[in-house]
């Protein structure tokens, strides 16, 4: 379980942030705060793992502030203007979430940094192992992947359906590029619609792989990097 908090000064937009982490079945919400400077007991006794934090806040700048903690914990930084990205990844910031932040994207932002808690490591760029694992939701239900038991990912319309080792196949409503962002680094991009794990693939040809008996396309302007990550 991951403790978080959240300091954003807009009251409709840190209801929606504890609305979102409260459904994260690895998250642990203790509590939100419009005012920066009430939120430091809490940020300095320790408990907190992952901090949610607005970059444009009334009595400061949400980077200003944290670059002042002398405890900082793991944070995503969230804000209506993009043009501060550069500036938070410098902190090496897990995520930024661009308002109005969407579930999907902000549950994609909580793995990255359950990934980045799990392996030991701070920086947004880290790759999880292949014993790591992701929670998933599909419809209603939450599943608990390993990294390692997924074969391929393919792109269908606004989902991504996760094809398991076991056979099973779990339909996730999210971006299959920004799904590729937080995978582990044996798994890479074939064609725009198909991201195979390389340590499960059976056969390469031309214009195709095989994994676990299912053919894959495999399209010209990724076939020279799968080459190349294959050793062929």
């Amino acid at each position: 379980m991951l403790s978080c908090i959240a300091i954003e000064d807009e009251l409709h937009a840190l209801q929606l942030i504890e609305h979102y982490a409260r459904q994260v079945p690895f998250l642990n919400w203790l509590g939100g705060f419009q005012l920066p400077l009430s939120a430091l007991p809490q940020l300095n006794s320790g408990e907190v793992d992952l901090l949610f934090l607005d970059i444009n806040l009334t009595q400061l700048n949400g980077i200003s502030f944290y670059k002042s903690l002398a405890n900082k914990p793991r944070v995503i930084f969230t804000t209506a203007f993009a043009e501060y990205a550069v500036e938070s990844y410098s902190l090496e910031a897990v995520d930024y979430l661009v308002k109005p932040i969407l579930f999907e994207r902000f549950v994609q932002a909580c793995n990255k940094a359950q990934s980045s808690i799990a392996a030991g490591v701070v920086p947004p760029s880290a790759k999880p192992e292949s014993n790591e694992t992701i929670y998933l939701k599909s419809g209603s239900k939450w599943f608990q992947l390993k990294w390692s038991e997924i074969s391929y990912l393919e792109k269908s319309e606004n989902y991504v359906i996760f094809q398991m080792a076991d056979g099973r196949k779990i339909l996730s409503r999210q971006n299959l590029g920004d799904v590729e962002q937080t995978m582990p680094s044996f798994f890479c991009r074939i064609h725009k619609s198909f991201i195979v794990n390389l340590n499960r693939i059976e056969v390469i040809e031309r214009e195709k792989v095989t994994v676990r008996g299912q053919s894959i396309a495999l399209a010209d302007s990724y076939r020279d990097a799968l080459m190349k990550r294959v050793g062929i």
